[in-house]
């Protein structure tokens, strides 16, 4: 469904990503996974044209670079961004209604389902998104992206910041929708999460990729998750 190859990508004049090559079919989901700084949030933005990228980035058989974001998301991609980005002074029905199609593509979800998904929502459709606590907001990113019928959803740090009890309902709710068959690409900070979610993880590091495969196979290299993923233990006053 997606297939990225040889990417490279700059914010402003700093080169972030170096020859970045993955894919994500249906019914799956891809986790990049890396330190702060590895590229994984870089990676999301490049595929939505939101950074100047070179390299080959096709999603259903059809080129996406060089494209703007607006039209990248009418091919069928979602992009969930770590900010959360809600419209604080509009309700909640409102912020769903806004991520619908516009004019006659077939719409595939209603805001119902969005309150079936998430009861929560529904209880306080006509509150103001800014008032909503932090896991309730991310539902709300997360159902107003699915309005838009994508195929593909970029999700970034969907747990960041989140209750326990939260982070399994994303967690639960990312695994529904690969079961319907969409893909997924996710950056996610909770290794456990991410590995027990995930049917293939790109590991970066310095804006390459250093291993890519299962969960498993990642799980059996020690060192190389103590290398790239582990934040090295402060070693005291010398």
């Amino acid at each position: 469904m997606l297939r990225v190859s040889d990417l490279n990508a700059w914010q402003g004049r700093s080169q972030v990503l170096h020859g970045v090559s993955l894919d994500v079919a249906a019914g799956e989901i891809v986790c990049l996974l890396g330190r702060n700084g590895a590229g994984r949030s870089s990676t999301l933005q490049a595929i939505m044209g939101q950074l100047r990228a070179e390299g080959s980035i096709h999603y259903q058989g059809r080129q996406l670079l060089g494209l703007k974001p607006f039209e990248i998301a009418r091919r069928g991609l979602a992009y969930v961004p770590e900010a959360r980005s809600v419209f604080a002074d509009l309700s909640v029905e409102d912020n769903l209604l806004l991520g619908a199609p516009v004019g006659r593509r077939a719409q595939r979800w209603r805001v119902a389902d969005m309150y079936e998904l998430f009861e929560a929502l529904g209880q306080r459709r006509q509150v103001a998104a800014g008032l909503l606590s932090g896991g309730e907001q991310q539902m709300l990113s997360l159902c107003r992206a699915l309005m838009g019928n994508p195929g593909l959803m970029l999700v970034d740090e969907p747990t960041e910041g989140l209750a326990p009890a939260m982070v399994e309902r994303i967690s639960a709710f990312l695994a529904h929708l690969r079961s319907l068959g969409m893909a997924l690409l996710l950056v996610e900070q909770k290794l456990d999460m991410a590995l027990d979610i995930s049917d293939r993880v790109v590991l970066l590091g310095h804006g390459r990729v250093v291993h890519a495969g299962t969960p498993q196979t990642l799980r059996a290299q020690a060192g190389l998750m103590r290398e790239w993923l582990m934040v090295p233990e402060w070693p005291g006053p010398v």
